[in-house]
């Protein structure tokens, strides 16, 4: 299973209101004046110094670019926690601290060739990242910078994290080959349970009542694609550790899913290959194949407050991108620009 980040080094290789348009300005232009709004983390080129950090304001319909500066090379994941965010900057090996009262970088902890991928959030003191080159997950203080923990063995090459029910639920993507989800209890920092899921899990969300929802893209076989397995989703109880259900993707009509995006308000998005299918978290059934219609959806996310769906368009991988705004009923609503590769986004209100 080629991965997000993969896929853009080999390309490299070879508004809200819908009649407000957006302007976009750098915080050398004008003063930063807001603290609240959609953070938007772009990878960069892979091998290159070019991740940055776009905010934008719904309110005034501004966009801002380069907040926090060139961050590094690759930036992978974005989480906000509290008065402080979280990058997972991959291919620099390190994680950066910034305030989002100040839009300013707090520290940085170092991972030396760890190739983090993602991070969660426990508390103000502790967090997870998951590490591919290690097969490993790090606890790291955010507030100190330091690490606590240096490798909790996982599966093969680890990737989405979230926390439910005091654990920690990490997928173990193997490129495809790895079916499993270790589970950390966030009290002993150990492994207590590795569960059985789809081929090749990447990506994980939990709703209101505690589930876990997994995201599983299925095995690609690029020299043989009569080999592929289809993706599924994977729900977990966090209370028993058990999968309740697997809801199947079949292949020609979703190929293989790539995220998913978990919302508090009964829903879950996933990215297929003709757009954004919808699930119902309360019955976990597919309620609609695409609700958004769209081959270019190289991210997504929902912000639970206003209930709106942000699909980053990574266009042509070398240039800004683009990140276009739904309500939830699929309705185009506005979109901004972006810098290169607009990947994981994060909101804050």
């Amino acid at each position: 299973m080629i991965q997000r980040s993969i896929l853009c080094s080999m390309v490299i290789l070879f508004a809200i209101t819908g009649c407000k348009k957006s302007e976009t300005v750098t915080p050398q232009e004008t003063p930063l004046p807001y603290t609240e709004g959609v953070y938007v983390l772009n990878e960069g080129n892979f091998g290159r110094v070019n991740s940055t950090v776009t905010l934008y304001n719904p309110d005034s319909a501004r966009t801002y670019q380069d907040v926090l500066g060139t961050l590094g090379d690759t930036g992978n994941d974005i989480v906000l926690f509290g008065t402080k965010g979280f990058i997972v900057v991959n291919n620099s090996h390190k994680v950066i601290v910034f305030s989002t009262e100040t839009n300013q970088v707090l520290g940085t902890i170092q991972l030396p060739n760890k190739s983090p991928r993602q991070i969660a959030v426990v508390s103000e003191t502790k967090a997870y990242v998951t590490n591919w080159n290690t097969n490993a997950v790090t606890v790291i203080n955010p507030t100190t910078f330091q690490v606590v923990k240096d490798s909790i063995a996982v599966g093969s090459s680890p990737e989405g994290i979230a926390i439910a029910n005091g654990k920690a639920y990490v997928c173990n993507s193997g490129w495809g080959s790895d079916s499993t989800v270790s589970v950390i209890d966030i009290a002993t920092d150990n492994v207590v349970k590795t569960i059985i899921v789809g081929k090749g899990p990447n990506s994980v969300g939990v709703d209101a009542d505690g589930d876990v929802f997994v995201q599983c893209s299925g095995y690609s076989d690029w020299s043989n694609p009569a080999n592929d397995t289809p993706g599924s989703v994977s729900v977990i109880n966090s209370k028993a550790d058990t999968v309740t259900v697997a809801i199947p993707f079949p292949l020609a009509t979703y190929g293989h899913p790539s995220e998913i995006a978990v919302s508090k308000n009964g829903y879950a998005l996933l990215s297929v290959k003709n757009g954004i299918a919808k699930i119902d978290t309360k019955t976990n059934a597919i309620v609609l194949s695409a609700l958004v219609s769209t081959s270019s959806a190289y991210s997504i996310a929902v912000d639970d407050v206003t209930d709106y769906i942000y699909v980053a368009d990574a266009k042509n991988y070398i240039t800004d991108g683009e990140v276009k705004i739904y309500d939830k009923n699929g309705n185009a609503i506005g979109s901004f620009t972006t810098g290169i590769i607009p990947g994981d986004i994060a909101f804050k209100h």
